[in-house]
């Protein structure tokens, strides 16, 4: 009488010999299978068919019957990993946090023909728009109620040297038309030298 073969249990089950993926950790064949040709899950004792030691088929087991063991598996990231992006994150938030750096990153992206307003939302691309077109509050003159002194070489000038007030407007949108013919004009190659761009 020929002896029937143990069923398989969580106790009798050895690991692959050559371990080449992590979901090997939760398959196992029987203590008896020298040649180990017949995969079992460790969890629900299933028999899994695979070829010559490809993970696919142990995948999809797992994304099938044991869905959270099937997440751990694909979640390549260790303890130690998740630690270090964590404090990566913090510490890069912290230091990007500050409007005023912000502000400086925005303007020279703004200024690069690489990224221009790809990495800006889109209230932020439109402020650095108006900025660009329109002068500031702080480089405004300042207002002085007192009337300045004129030398005697500023009665002999001729009245041309002040702008009028249509050259200001005009002039504005030159400024405008030039930003928004900059914005419409194609990023650049992440390679390519963006001082090269502007020469």
């Amino acid at each position: 009488m020929a002896s029937a073969e143990p069923e398989a249990t969580l106790d009798n089950l050895v690991l692959k010999k050559s371990n080449t993926s992590v979901v090997w950790k939760y398959f196992g064949f029987r203590t008896t299978d020298v040649q180990q040709k017949q995969v079992l899950c460790t969890t629900c004792v299933g028999k899994v068919a695979t070829s010559r030691g490809n993970a696919t088929n142990l995948y999809q087991h797992f994304k099938k019957h044991h869905r959270q063991l099937y997440d751990e598996c694909t979640d390549e990231d260790t303890a130690l990993t998740k630690e270090i992006k964590s404090l990566v994150l913090g510490y890069m938030e912290n230091k990007y946090s500050d409007p005023a750096t912000q502000e400086l990153l925005d303007i020279t992206s703004f200024v690069d023909p690489r990224f221009k307003t790809d990495y800006m939302s889109e209230k932020r691309a439109h402020a650095s728009t108006t900025d660009a077109v329109l002068p500031s509050a702080g480089e405004a003159e300042p207002f002085t109620s007192k009337k300045a002194k004129r030398s005697l070489g500023s009665f002999f000038k001729s009245s041309a040297a002040v702008p009028p007030a249509s050259t200001a407007v005009q002039l504005e949108g030159a400024i405008e038309a030039e930003v928004n013919t900059y914005l419409m004009t194609p990023t650049i190659d992440g390679e390519e030298d963006p001082l090269a761009w502007w020469k």
